[in-house]
């Protein structure tokens, strides 16, 4: 996880081969509009395979507004937003020899 900022406080989480990403954004007051298309207008804009010159992976990105977010307006909790990856597969990430480098998780005990 990575955070930054104080007023408005993001932390980021997740792996990019695992099954989701996503943040939390804290410090928006109740009844701050945030519309959820224009995010994901964002999101479009750095889509892979538009060029020949990003990944050509054909996956859409979608967030998902888990918490924080009731008709477009912040609700004063922190919000979560979710991108999930329907192209996960676990084993085959489990089973790579890279993913047990020294200073991870699933690193032996030395």
């Amino acid at each position: 996880m990575n955070t930054f900022g104080s007023r408005y406080r993001t932390t980021i989480f997740g792996t990019s081969h695992g099954p989701f990403v996503g943040c939390t954004i804290e410090g928006l007051r109740a009844g701050t509009p945030i519309d959820p298309r224009l995010v994901q207008v964002q999101l479009d804009r750095r889509r892979p395979g538009q060029s020949l010159l990003t990944s050509q992976r054909k996956e859409e990105d979608r967030v998902e507004f888990a918490e924080g977010l009731r008709a477009g307006t912040a609700t004063g909790e922190p919000i979560v937003a979710i991108i999930g990856n329907k192209t996960c597969n676990r084993n085959r990430i489990r089973k790579t020899p890279a993913s047990r480098g020294r200073g991870t998780a699933t690193s032996p005990p030395s």
